[in-house]
């Protein structure tokens, strides 16, 4: 049996979990989108009386639009932008009981539209823009590209004045396939260094079982490995600092309930297959579709989309395409990788500004 006062001390700290959980930030609402038995909750935060507005779509899969917004390097955007946070199916706080055969991409990419619809009628932005890091770039390229149906495709892209695609991954296999080989030969060289042999060498045993066929988990765990060899971000001590003021923040002021979020990261991985994804590939539906102005932002030392992925995927996007009044530039960071918001902090904001004020 619990002793009286223990059962006291819990009881005032599940209130303050309680009272704490539902505390907002400035000028921030917390919505919720309703799709089939699940909840998706929409983050809305920044200048109320912005006329630009951003819908930033997160990474992952897995991730969630509160941990980017909470991000100071990227919540700096709230200052100027109204900009739209959201989880997605089975991410961050989103809630529900889905079944395996939700998650497809198809339906990832009608979500999205339900969030349009929303901002769209809610705020009635006089602009509005789409941003997509990583993963969440993808995902954007793909709702734009709208599996080749070409009406689709233009009546969803005349809703935004631009697109924003931060370090994304295009051809999902691609990049693992040329991620696998960064990692490995980082790792021999590492072992030849005699740097954390064992370490090092489990790394590429798991890589030779794999066979290069990854499925679910496997991808996160590659991830997790090209983030070892230092392909994921070069401002680690910063990144280590953001990731222990979020996670505190958003145990005790956030409104996930971490049962379900736990419960969210098995589901996602576990189901979604992104695997042999692509947007650049002949013969298939691809970026080419996609004609409103286009930024695509790169860092150098990217080991998760490499810049020689990024500037062939440029390539696809321009192909055909005359472009005089620079529409569609690539813009790539010295010393930056998978994470320009952390790497290149004041650079790219500054290019994300450039490119709102020439198309709002």
């Amino acid at each position: 049996m619990i002793k009286k006062k223990y059962f006291m001390m819990l009881s005032s700290l599940l209130m303050i979990l309680f009272f704490t959980q539902c505390s907002l930030a400035p000028n921030e609402e917390v919505l919720y989108m309703k799709t089939g038995n699940s909840y998706f909750p929409i983050y809305v935060r920044g200048n109320p009386k912005a006329e630009n507005y951003i819908i930033w779509v997160h990474g992952g899969p897995g991730s969630s639009g509160l941990y980017y917004g909470d991000i100071p390097e990227v919540a700096v955007l709230q200052k100027t932008y109204r900009v739209i946070y959201w989880d997605q199916l089975s991410s961050g706080g989103t809630i529900g009981n889905p079944t395996k055969s939700d998650f497809t991409i198809s339906n990832f990419a009608e979500h999205l539209q339900g969030i349009v619809n929303i901002v769209k009628n809610r705020y009635k932005p006089k602009n509005l823009f789409l941003l997509g890091h990583s993963w969440g770039g993808f995902l954007s390229a793909y709702y734009l590209v709208a599996e080749g149906n070409q009406k689709v495709s233009q009546q969803r892209q005349s809703q935004f004045n631009g697109f924003i695609n931060l370090n994304a991954v295009l051809d999902v296999q691609e990049t693992l396939t040329n991620g696998v080989t960064f990692v490995t030969n980082y790792a021999s060289d590492q072992i030849a260094k005699g740097n954390n042999k064992k370490s090092w060498q489990k790394m590429i045993n798991w890589y030779k079982e794999k066979n290069g066929i990854f499925r679910g988990r496997d991808v996160t765990e590659h991830y997790n490995n090209v983030d070892a060899a230092g392909g994921m971000v070069i401002q680690k001590k910063r990144r280590d600092e953001v990731e222990a003021e979020l996670t505190l923040k958003m145990v005790f002021s956030s409104p996930f309930e971490f049962y379900s979020y736990y419960d969210n990261q098995n589901n996602i991985r576990t189901y979604l297959n992104i695997e042999n994804c692509s947007l650049v590939r002949d013969n298939e539906p691809n970026v080419n579709a996609i004609t409103i102005p286009t930024l695509i932002m790169a860092g150098k030392e990217d080991k998760i989309a490499f810049l020689t992925d990024t500037k062939r995927w440029h390539s696809v996007l321009t192909n055909g395409k005359t472009d005089p009044d620079n529409n569609f530039p690539l813009i790539e960071y010295d010393n930056a990788a998978h994470a320009v918001f952390l790497d290149a902090k004041d650079k790219y904001i500054q290019d994300i500004h450039a490119f709102i004020n020439k198309f709002k």
